[in-house]
């Protein structure tokens, strides 16, 4: 929705609801190369009930157990295969199995050959905690605070915590940017270990529904990133894009007209 040219990698089931995404990336003109049909397991299923225009509670239904060792393998050679040709590279991980050993060695291989990296072709991780013994060589990571905590072992209650754990995590998994979204408090980000780290006040008008909050600041971040803007800069896109989405029901995505009319709202 904000322009970029997306190729997406993943796995989906051999139903209904697999058949949809893949619709829907037709529709939008998504790259779907990268998505392989596992037999085995059903498309993951999220329904979200909403009352008052507030999301109450979610019922999810999938299969948490990993691909077969061969899909994986298959799947990280796929993986691997789009890097050159891309501009950013985004891992986006729930915890449901695409993530896997066998993809995370080929993408930090892929950094330490600099074929990757926040110096050219940004690669930006959404982690999850299933994964936290796999991230060590990744480039930039944008953990959330509950999930900052947990890799860390630092509590964050207030900006010195977060900035801590931002630079605990920098050395664990040995990136050069953290960005820590931390709900109603904003961002936390450190470019690199030297770096005193600075902070984005969140910018929401109203919240009526933090869904995908997360998942904009990442696409933004990385969005930014790639087309040659510095971590501060790509950091207040993604905090005012994230601002936008919560104020709206539902997974809105941001598009250009949004991002730019409340950029120019906070300007005045």
């Amino acid at each position: 929705s904000l322009g970029a040219k997306v190729s997406l990698s993943g796995f989906v089931g051999d139903d209904k609801e697999g058949q949809a995404i893949l619709e829907i990336m037709d529709r939008d003109g998504i790259q779907k190369g990268g998505v392989i049909v596992d037999r085995s397991r059903p498309t993951c299923l999220k329904t979200r009930v909403i009352a008052h225009s507030q999301q109450v509670v979610r019922i999810d239904r999938e299969e948490l157990s990993h691909p077969a060792p061969a899909l994986c393998e298959g799947f990280a050679a796929v993986v691997d295969a789009q890097i050159d040709a891309s501009r950013a590279v985004i891992l986006s991980d729930y915890g449901k199995g695409s993530v896997s050993q066998p993809v995370m060695r080929k993408l930090i291989e892929a950094r330490r050959q600099g074929r990757i990296g926040s110096g050219g072709r940004p690669f930006l991780v959404d982690p999850h905690p299933a994964n936290y013994d796999l991230y060590r060589g990744i480039s930039i990571a944008k953990p959330n605070r509950r999930e900052a905590e947990k890799a860390s072992g630092v509590k964050i209650t207030d900006r010195q915590s977060a900035l801590k754990a931002a630079r605990t995590l920098l050395e664990l998994w040995d990136a050069e940017i953290m960005l820590v979204t931390l709900g109603e408090d904003g961002l936390a980000l450190v470019n690199g270990p030297k770096d005193e780290g600075m902070f984005l006040e969140t910018v929401a008008i109203e919240v009526h529904d933090v869904s995908g909050a997360g998942d904009t600041v990442t696409a933004l971040f990385g969005a930014a990133l790639a087309c040659g803007a510095t971590p501060e800069v790509a950091g207040d896109l993604a905090n005012t894009g994230a601002g936008v989405v919560v104020s709206e029901v539902g997974t809105v995505a941001i598009d250009p007209e949004k991002l730019k009319a409340e950029i120019e709202r906070l300007a005045r």
